[in-house]
């Protein structure tokens, strides 16, 4: 009994140890990095929102992370998401949706809600709702609020979302991707990048998919083959495999600027 009543207290403090807080330094809070046709897709770290309800709140614990979608120049993304896993003693409402910004936004369930009991008795919740993109940049400076509702009256709850937490997801994401050092480039190595480039504007929008993905992963060494019976895909691997590290920085720059 007593190895039992070890373990539950435990999970708790597992969860808090490898998740951030407002506590923690958020500049580095990217989980992820991935290059869409027409944004870059920021996955943030697991982050624990600071719970600003009151008292008797019912929450156990809560959990977050945000997925910022950045449009590239003169394209258009979808809105980003926060995906929340919220626990609190099982007497409390379900909860059924967000608010942000004074909107109210039905939330959608990505896994069925789970109860333990124990000495009391818990609910789960695992949910996501959408984040309007340009909401995310304007809290980036302060904080992001927003409630949790249930049908029919109950407990409203209220969280918040660290400015930092949210820069690093908008803007700091972009420390993920290295910048070309200021070099003189020679005539007879410039041909990497102008045969990238010329390549690149060949290609059709999944070609150029599977190569900005697969270049972004292997932008400091080369440690996969980018396997493809496209010949354009091959061609651009080939160019990108000849580059220097400078050199694909800069392809990769141009690349996701597209």
């Amino acid at each position: 009994m007593l190895k039992k009543i070890i373990t539950i207290m435990l999970l708790p403090l597992l969860g808090a140890c490898s998740s951030l807080s407002s506590e923690d330094d958020l500049s580095n809070a990217v989980e992820q990095v991935n290059i869409k046709p027409t944004y870059i897709e920021v996955v943030g770290k697991t982050l624990i929102p600071d719970n600003i309800s009151g008292k008797n709140h019912g929450v156990v614990k809560s959990s977050l992370l945000i997925t910022a979608n950045i449009a590239k120049k003169e394209q258009q993304a979808p809105e980003s998401q926060l995906k929340m896993t919220l626990s609190y003693f099982e007497n409390y409402k379900p909860y059924a949706y967000a608010v942000i910004d004074g909107q109210k936004i039905k939330i959608k369930e990505y896994a069925v809600a789970t109860s333990v009991c124990t000495e009391h008795c818990t609910a789960t919740q695992y949910f996501t709702f959408p984040v309007k993109n340009e909401t995310l940049t304007a809290a980036a400076e302060t904080e992001l609020v927003f409630e949790l509702k249930p049908n029919n009256g109950g407990k409203v709850l209220r969280f918040s979302v660290p400015g930092g937490y949210l820069n690093a997801i908008t803007e700091g994401y972009k420390q993920n991707i290295i910048q070309p050092a200021p070099v003189v480039v020679k005539a007879e190595t410039a041909d990497p990048i102008a045969m990238s480039k010329e390549l690149f504007i060949k290609a059709s929008a999944a070609e150029k998919e599977q190569f900005t993905d697969w270049a972004f992963k292997n932008r400091k060494t080369i440690s996969a083959e980018l396997k493809s019976e496209s010949k354009i895909v091959s061609m651009l691997e080939y160019w990108y495999q000849q580059a220097s590290e400078s050199q694909r920085a800069q392809i990769l720059t141009w690349v996701i600027a597209q």
